[in-house]
């Protein structure tokens, strides 16, 4: 598997990737995270992505099988829902948004080479911590994200109470 940030050549292959992880989420009635093609992700919040370098995409023999978008925004409340182990501002640390395997390669270890890929970034860089925020509810997604170190910090709307149907996002952390 192959790891890197995603290009403008890939962003059709983009946009594809997270219609078809949706599509397949909505079909089984799954939609823990609860996207919405064009909605979010979107074709812009993609290309927006792509134009700052923060969308990765995991690929195996040249096909998306995962992707992700790693920046240093929070897009939302941080400061003011976690008990974080270390006091770090906005900017300060990465977060984790989009994360997504594509349903075809799940319990492949996607999901955790992409991680893995994330923490090595964090520590090639001297980020010291890693953070994102997972729907409430989203059991698959708390799941993997504590398998792999993740530490539970607190959770709360964020200020994100314009998205309807959510009432509170849990918020984990992985210190280096």
């Amino acid at each position: 598997m192959e790891i890197r940030v995603a290009s403008q050549k890939d962003e059709n292959a983009v946009n594809e990737f997270y219609k078809k992880v949706i599509d397949v989420m909505h079909y089984n009635h799954f939609n823990f995270p609860r996207w919405d093609y064009e909605v979010y992700p979107s074709k812009d919040t993609i290309a927006s992505a792509i134009s700052k370098g923060e969308q990765f995409i995991c690929l195996d023999k040249d096909v998306i099988v995962g992707a992700f978008v790693l920046n240093r925004d929070p897009e939302g409340e941080y400061q003011k829902y976690g008990d974080w182990t270390i006091h770090l501002d906005d900017g300060q640390y990465f977060v984790i948004h989009t994360f997504a395997v594509d349903p075809d390669f799940t319990r492949n270890g996607v999901a955790h080479s992409m991680l893995n890929y994330i923490k090595q970034k964090a520590k090639d860089e001297y980020v010291p911590s890693i953070r994102c925020d997972i729907m409430g509810d989203n059991r698959p997604a708390i799941s993997l994200f504590e398998r792999n170190c993740f530490k539970y910090v607190g959770e709360g709307t964020l200020g994100r109470e314009y998205i309807i149907g959510v009432k509170d996002f849990k918020l984990y952390e992985y210190n280096l």
